[in-house]
């Protein structure tokens, strides 16, 4: 073949021509390409701003020796001589690695002296042969005429006999779970291994060292070693219904997945299509990688059943006791759990009654039921025997497994007539009544795959009401009291005007000697009444010996020092001094009872800040005061006791930590008669705070970090 060059002397463009080839039996030795990198000369003597070009030579992979020649550049009347103006080099050698130790050509159209290519070193192993590169440069001496000039070259390889020929043997590339043992051999010398073994995938080099010190080597990689076993994806349980022996059960077999196969199926027993008989079933599925790798096994159940049944009791999530504020919507009065066995179901009808007090029916405007979603499925007001009919004959929603539902309730403003009053107690219930004619079906429901038909007939059989109450605090709530009848509900709730926030107000955390916040709240009012507080209490702990006094107790209001004829400041126990021991409200010491001469109003919307602050004395690093609200006491003997009986219908005074009324004026009453409640808590519409489920309960803490003060 026939290969121009160009370069440039004196302005002048000048062409060069090679020539070449051979071959060998082990592979054909050939220039595969050349490639230009500078067409273009000076004459000055340098390789730096002479020609160059890079040679793709195969090498056979026996043959480590190369030599290249080189005729005169001849340009017809002109000639530029080849010894010592063309030299080679190759990273691939190991005697000519660059240009410091480039071979340089000695004689026109004589092969040059040996470069020795690295047996390790392959551009492309994939093709026959060792692929290599080697830079060719060209340099023109000083006074060189300009022009066009060619050359012709030649390439030959032959084996070093001191170098050594690795030879890897046959083994195997099939994927597999074992280990992969790889033999070698050298032509001379001696190899550092003639066996290796790889328990993982990865490379190892065999190196071959030859009599004269030259050193192949030889890398193995291995890919196909797989000792990773495939995973089988879950397969949840399958429940079906079957009115015969068995039922046929179609199902998906789970995925599996692989770090090496693709994405596949395990393979099941019994297979999906199978007739399962009644009761349950093992399914096993199974899987294989391609290297023989074998997954755990998934394994489900198929459970075959007959006709289902049904529960019904209260969830545990339903609302505890505790106060409602009138004229508000949808108040969760009861949460109702439904529980299926063998089969899911259709509930089509569903009754509510109000079985709380006598007078509690005035105090429900309308009810509203929602499914588990909080989708409303039924909503309307109470008819004249204190019921709801929910009924759908395409279904109310549909119990699988289990579901809820919650009953709410819209109550009424507080006024005359048949709006609510103060101390009302709705409780909401699902009703079931066995006996009479107008409610034949108060319940009923509709298994799915069997067509079975539940209603109050069943109760005590297939349908069950559970009347236990799950977390249920306050009045108990499970019994109708109506003979032949059964009820399932939550708890009682008391209706108030408005429904107060307590919060707590932080302030200085710092205990300084003199005059301290050691406790600070808000009392906020709902938007339909006022809010009037009598009496509240508080405990406070003092921590360490290093206070020497905590006395001379004020009562502040948004900030301002409230006048004592307004209110009496008392503790518990004997003395004016908190760290006199017995002071205490219910068991803790030093105990704060704060009473206000009649009541302090707090507006509707509206907000007021309490403050109790003390003059502390402190003698010595460390000390600190813990205060906190107290929820609820023990009565005096004699009394009754704290529930919500003693709010509705007490019998005499009670004494009771937090004191409030949703009444804003200083006028209460009790039954028809009119009084001035001067430090009287026996007024109906005087109320204990336990119920007020945002009383404070986190302690605000004071403390002394200075040595002395």
């Amino acid at each position: 073949m026939k290969i121009t060059k160009t370069i440039l002397i004196a302005g002048v463009l000048v062409v060069g021509v090679f020539f070449g080839g051979s071959n060998s039996k082990a592979a054909v030795l050939g220039v595969t390409q050349i490639t230009a990198i500078q067409t273009y000369a000076s004459a000055d003597n340098t390789f730096d701003n002479g020609w160059k070009w890079v040679f793709d030579i195969t090498v056979p992979t026996n043959e480590t020796i190369l030599n290249m020649k080189f005729a005169d550049w001849t340009n017809g009347s002109s000639t530029i001589p080849a010894a010592g103006n063309i030299q080679f080099f190759s990273t691939q050698s190991s005697n000519a690695f660059d240009e410091s130790g480039a071979i340089t050509i000695g004689a026109s159209g004589v092969y040059s002296s040996a470069m020795k290519i690295k047996t390790s070193d392959d551009l492309d192993i994939t093709k026959a042969g060792r692929q290599i590169q080697i830079t060719v440069e060209a340099r023109v001496p000083v006074g060189s005429s300009g022009g066009s000039y060619s050359t012709s070259y030649g390439v030959k390889s032959n084996p070093d006999p001191n170098v050594p020929i690795i030879t890897i043997d046959v083994y195997n590339t099939t994927p597999t779970n074992s280990d992969v043992v790889v033999t070698a051999s050298t032509s001379v010398g001696t190899l550092n291994e003639t066996s290796h073994t790889f328990t993982v995938n990865g490379s190892f080099d065999f190196i071959a060292t030859g009599p004269a010190g030259d050193v192949t080597t030889k890398t193995v990689t291995i890919t196909n070693i797989d000792k990773i076993a495939p995973v089988i994806a879950f397969h949840n349980n399958i429940s079906t219904y079957s009115s015969s022996a068995g039922t046929i059960v179609n199902y998906t077999s789970p995925s599996t997945t692989d770090n090496v196969d693709p994405l596949g199926t395990a393979s099941c027993s019994p297979v999906s299509g199978s007739t399962f008989v009644l009761g349950n079933t093992t399914v096993t599925c199974n899987a294989t990688d391609t290297a023989g790798n074998l997954a755990i096994p998934t394994i489900f159940t198929i459970a075959v059943t007959g006709p289902g049944s049904m529960s019904i009791q209260v969830d545990g999530d339903t609302p505890v006791s505790a106060l409602v504020s009138a004229n508000t919507s949808d108040n969760a009065m009861t949460r109702l759990s439904f529980t299926t066995n063998n089969e899911a179901f259709n509930i089509t009808r569903l009754t509510i009654a109000n079985i709380g007090s006598a007078s509690s029916s005035r105090s429900v405007d309308s009810v509203r039921v929602f499914d588990g979603n909080g989708t409303l499925f039924c909503s309307g007001a109470l008819d004249s025997s204190n019921h709801l009919r929910c009924a759908n004959d395409a279904g109310l929603f549909t119990v699988n497994g289990n579901s809820t539902i919650t009953i709410k309730a819209n109550i009424a403003q507080v006024g005359s007539g048949s709006s609510a009053t103060y101390g009302d107690a709705p409780k909401l219930a699902l009703f079931a009544d066995t006996t009479s004619a107008t409610y034949t079906d108060d319940i009923k429901a509709v298994g799915i795959s069997s067509g079975t038909a539940l209603s109050n007939a069943d109760i005590g059989g297939s349908l069950t009401l559970t009347t236990t109450l799950v977390g249920a605090v306050g009045l108990p709530g499970s019994a109708c009291g109506i003979v032949g009848t059964d009820c399932i509900g939550g708890n009682t709730q008391v209706i108030r005007k408005t429904v107060p926030t307590f919060a707590t107000v932080y302030s200085s955390t710092n205990l300084y000697t003199g005059l301290n916040t050691i406790y600070q709240f808000s009392v906020t009012a709902g938007e339909n009444a006022n809010v009037a507080i009598h009496r509240f209490a508080l405990n406070s702990s003092v921590l360490g010996g290093a206070i020497g006094a905590v006395d001379t107790l004020a009562l502040y209001e948004n900030g301002s020092l409230v006048d004592t004829s307004k209110y009496t400041i008392t503790n518990t126990g004997a003395g004016a001094d908190l760290k006199t021991a017995g002071q205490k409200v219910g068991a803790v010491d030093n105990g704060i009872v704060v009473t206000f001469a009649g009541e302090d109003k707090i507006g509707l919307n509206s907000t007021k800040t309490f403050a109790i602050k003390a003059n502390v004395t402190l003698a010595a690093t460390p000390a600190s005061i813990s205060t906190y609200m107290v929820s609820d006491i023990t009565p005096a003997a004699g009394t009754v006791t704290g529930t919500i009986h003693d709010i509705i219908a007490n019998a005499g005074p009670i004494t009771h930590n937090m004191i409030w009324s949703d009444n804003s004026a200083a006028v209460h009453s009790t039954g028809t008669t009119a009084y001035t409640d001067v430090g009287n808590d026996s007024s109906t519409d005087w109320t204990n705070g336990y119920l007020v489920q945002t009383l404070p309960s986190i302690p605000q803490s004071l403390m002394k970090e200075l040595i002395y003060e």
